[in-house]
């Protein structure tokens, strides 16, 4: 997955993927991801459909949403992993998906 700085040109595009399913969470807000941008270095990119968004500081790489889509693969999760594994490793960070809603947690549950 190639990915991507985030800046507000993005904004059409990550609130497609937003709106794709409803959620409870105020997370789900392009507003409130792109205001963590003075903190963290915010990467995005497209895996199996779904569009994934890291954040990035001197600790590691992690996942504020899980990833955004019609349906979230199993693919998808593993690629996620994959990338944030790599960033952490040197890091000694912890690879995580923040604000996954009751809904989806089985999923994220049968995935490890």
């Amino acid at each position: 997955m190639k990915l991507k700085t985030l800046s507000s040109s993005d904004r059409t595009l990550v609130k497609k993927y937003l709106a794709l399913s409803r959620r409870e969470l105020s997370a789900y807000a392009f507003e409130n991801i792109f205001l963590w941008k003075p903190l963290y270095d915010i990467r995005w990119g497209i895996s199996d459909d779904c569009l994934c968004i890291f954040f990035q500081d001197k600790l590691g790489s992690f996942m504020c949403l899980p990833p955004l889509g019609r349906r979230v693969s199993p693919a998808a999760a593993r690629e996620c992993f994959a990338h944030m594994d790599v960033s952490n490793r040197a890091s000694g960070g912890a690879s995580r998906i923040e604000n996954i809603e009751e809904k989806d947690a089985p999923f994220f549950s049968g995935e490890g």
